[in-house]
């Protein structure tokens, strides 16, 4: 299995603009707080529908326990995908390190008026 340190990740993220980032988080925990520009993948059936067997694609999880993520990334290999990557460190790693994510607990606040 191949994985990517966090400071590679960055480099990768600002020079390639087809990186491919994929959270194997449950779809809630996808929705509460991803890494932005993810897309969430769950359920092995929709793959095709976002991603092809030449892109470069990085997976995590919530943090670097995330069997999801390890399970995503030997499907893949399976059907033939060559540049995959895990990224161990997942959501905990990025947030330690104070870098933005997006999702519900990340959303602007409403300001409330009150007139």
């Amino acid at each position: 299995m191949k994985t990517i340190e966090l400071n590679t990740l960055l480099s990768k993220m600002n020079t390639n603009q087809n990186l491919k980032m994929v959270s194997a988080s449950h779809e809630v925990n996808f929705y509460e707080s991803h890494i932005p520009g993810s897309i969430n993948i769950t359920n092995t059936n929709v793959i095709a529908n976002f991603l092809k067997p030449e892109d470069e694609v990085v997976l995590y999880c919530e943090d670097r326990f995330g069997l999801r993520s390890i399970w995503l990334y030997f499907k893949l290999e399976a059907l033939g995908f060559k540049n995959i990557y895990r990224f161990e460190g997942g959501v905990e790693e990025w947030r330690s390190e104070h870098l933005p994510l997006s999702g519900w607990s990340h959303a602007r606040q409403p300001q409330i008026i009150t007139h």
